[in-house]
């Protein structure tokens, strides 16, 4: 690793000093070399550089230079990157960083189609097919998934349980088969964390949450034809809900940079700062890592929907039939159009979407979009995958609403009026108004 990374920063220094012929500088053209990237942790760098040597050691003809950055600076350099042919040959790209990357139909040349690459055929094939067509432009796939990320609340399960708190059902967390209201999550955070002594709630993006709830109440915030859906009653019930679930005081922000003060999810909960966190498949090795041996067990629970009239205390604001609804998004593999080294990239990515590749990648990090791997994952009883952690994801992608795609124009509007509905500025129904207003930025 200490090479490749030698190599990089000498390839860098000499493009600097106009010695272009050395590395190409608009995007290198060693044949051996095939460039990722990839946002990164301090964690998640070896993992990968781990998981990559295993490919060198099959592919001696390959060379793979990882490109790690900070997560939102690896979206927000991208875009200059791939218009200077500068861009790595194979790039993680999400639902939020598509949005930033601002594309229309005629961006589509950017990347290559990989729905149409007879190398990638087997692996599309492999794919479950409800991912297939998730990262397109216009009639182009210009990105492939590697997996999906849902997020759904983990528990202490040895804290939760040494508390009096009655659940609903009389059932423990993870036995139920369907999931909490906000109102029901609420009001079992604030029982088990008085009894516990351990005084926050749930560790939640507010972002997913929202969409969550919207999404339960089959109100999303952008529907299926790309338009606002929400601005109805059942969408202002949702919100408004929302709103009061913010407001109850047992809803921790989700990071620092979100307003919290107990960073992200794990250390909230290792820290005993939090009873549940907001976690996806990342998050949750992270944490059964630290518990490892000290007799601490975690679950996970199902899902959110969204109150009713009952829930809610009053009749103007009845959502009716809601549903359990888990919120997500994919990280897919993009390679630029002008990659020097496409055919070694597209032996790089059916690797890593084989059955046993899509295994080792999802102890560490995302849902497997291998269909074979998929069923591994939610269905086994036994070995690594612990269905008291897992089965709530299996409920989430029956149940699944993925990240919409904006502009950056929206994205903006969005964040200035949800913020004001987060601080209960505003009422449930305002915010979807003005979202109705907003329309036009999408």
């Amino acid at each position: 690793m200490m090479r490749k990374k030698i190599a990089a920063a000498l390839a860098a220094v000499m493009c600097f000093a106009g010695l272009g012929a050395f590395a190409g500088c608009g995007g290198r053209t060693d044949p051996n070399v095939v460039r990722i990237a990839r946002w990164a942790s301090t964690a998640d760098e070896p993992r990968l550089e781990a998981w990559e040597q295993e490919f060198e050691a099959d592919n001696p003809d390959i060379d793979i230079e990882w490109e790690f950055k900070e997560y939102s600076t690896h979206f927000s350099t991208l875009r200059q990157d791939l218009i200077g042919e500068a861009a790595a040959d194979i790039i993680f790209i999400n639902n939020w960083g598509l949005s930033r990357l601002n594309l229309d139909e005629s961006d589509a040349s950017m990347f290559v189609d990989l729905g149409s690459v007879d190398a990638l055929q087997e692996s599309w094939n492999s794919l479950m097919p409800s991912v297939r067509r998730v990262m397109t432009l216009g009639d182009a796939v210009i990105g492939i998934p590697i997996g999906l990320v849902i997020r759904v609340p983990v528990i202490n399960a040895t804290v939760w349980e040494s508390a009096s708190a009655v659940l609903p059902g009389g059932k423990i967390p993870y036995d139920r088969t369907e999931s909490f209201t906000g109102s029901e999550l609420t009001e079992l955070l604030a029982d088990v964390g008085t009894d516990t002594n351990i005084l926050m709630g749930l560790n939640v993006s507010h972002n997913e949450a929202l969409h969550m709830f919207l999404g339960s109440a089959g109100s999303p915030l952008i529907d299926e034809n790309g338009k606002i859906g929400c601005n109805n009653e059942a969408g202002w019930a949702a919100a408004e809900q929302f709103r009061q679930f913010m407001q109850s005081g047992w809803v921790v922000p989700y990071s620092e940079s979100g307003g919290g003060t107990y960073g992200d999810v794990t250390n909230a909960i290792i820290n005993n700062k939090c009873l549940a966190g907001w976690a996806n498949f990342g998050t949750l090795t992270n944490l059964t890592e630290y518990y490892a041996g000290t007799g601490t067990e975690l679950a996970t629970i199902a899902p959110f929907k969204a109150a009713d009239a009952t829930d809610l205390n009053d009749p103007d604001y009845a959502i009716q039939e809601s549903k359990d609804v888990a919120y997500g998004d994919y990280n897919a593999l993009f390679v630029p159009s002008f990659s020097q080294n496409k055919e070694k990239a597209y032996r790089v990515i059916a690797w890593m979407l084989e059955k046993e590749q899509q295994l080792t990648y999802a102890k560490w990090a995302d849902i497997p979009v291998n269909q074979e791997a998929f069923d591994t994952v939610t269905n086994n009883t036994d070995g690594n995958w612990d269905p008291k952690l897992y089965s709530s994801y299996k409920i989430g992608m029956d149940n699944l609403v993925t990240a919409p795609v904006t502009s950056s124009e929206f994205s903006n509007y969005f964040t200035t009026h949800f913020a004001d509905l987060c601080k209960g500025t505003i009422t449930g129904k305002q915010f979807c108004e003005r979202m109705a207003e907003g329309e036009k930025y999408l």
